[in-house]
């Protein structure tokens, strides 16, 4: 029964529906407090922490990734791996930690064959790269794993890790590139209806434009984006796609 819950928090998750994912987590976490079943209990967690994360829910987001953290410390080396730890350091901006945290946790994917984790640690650990100015050994993670999420027809991780592919390239100023990685990133993640990484893809895009000093098709992305987030409830991103509305507004005013 908690498997199902988190399964069903991961599908609302992946379609930006945060409210929603976040009650089915913790109904999955009352179902472990019933049943015993503890092994989920650490996935629960995990997950809850990231949506909180987003939805700005900073306290019990803290309070969660200590948890997860705490059970990391008494967990054998497969079953410790978790990406909150890291993903609330990539939302505090402290971009060397989450490297160093996702380069540990991908040390330890190289001993399993779970796909799905696989994924989700790699395309945050690609990003991070970008971050840190590392746009090549971003690219070196995310194409392959851009190939075999095509290979196993997850279209909402291949939208995901296109449009970090695209940060990559934006990054390195292969601009024609990045603009074809970005619309495609953003036509599957659409047709697949994941809304929150499809602002995202339409967020960062935007701040291509922006760096290239098309003012305004950089609001337009960032409004766009603005909206997305607003409706499913991802205030941080939301947070974010107004300070960068708000730096083009101030830049095309001068």
């Amino acid at each position: 029964m908690a498997w199902a819950h988190h399964n069903t928090t991961r599908a609302l998750y992946g379609r930006g529906n945060l409210i929603e994912a976040a009650a089915s987590a913790q109904a999955g976490l009352a179902v472990v407090e019933s049943t015993g079943e503890s092994r989920i209990r650490g996935y629960i967690l995990d997950l809850l922490s990231v949506i909180e994360i987003d939805m700005g829910q900073d306290d019990a987001a803290e309070a969660h990734v200590r948890a997860v953290e705490q059970r990391q410390a008494h967990a054998l080396p497969l079953m410790s791996i978790r990406s909150s730890p890291g993903y609330a350091s990539m939302q505090r901006g402290e971009w060397q930690q989450a490297g160093e945290y996702f380069d540990r946790m991908r040390k330890l994917l190289a001993e399993t064959d779970s796909v799905l984790v696989r994924f989700w640690i790699d395309y945050l650990a690609a990003e991070v790269a970008v971050r840190l100015g590392r746009p090549e050994d971003a690219l070196d993670i995310v194409v392959p794993a851009l190939a075999l999420a095509r290979e196993v027809g997850t279209r909402h991780y291949e939208g995901t890790a296109r449009r970090v592919q695209a940060q990559a390239l934006a990054s390195l100023r292969r601009w024609d590139e990045a603009i074809e990685a970005f619309n495609n990133a953003a036509a599957i993640l659409e047709a697949n209806a994941s809304r929150l990484e499809l602002g995202r893809a339409i967020f960062h895009r935007g701040l291509m434009h922006q760096v290239r000093g098309d003012a305004d098709t950089a609001r337009a992305d960032l409004t766009r984006a603005s909206q997305i987030f607003e409706s499913t409830g991802a205030r941080r991103d939301r947070e974010w796609a107004a300070q960068a509305l708000l730096a083009v507004s101030t830049t095309a005013a001068k």
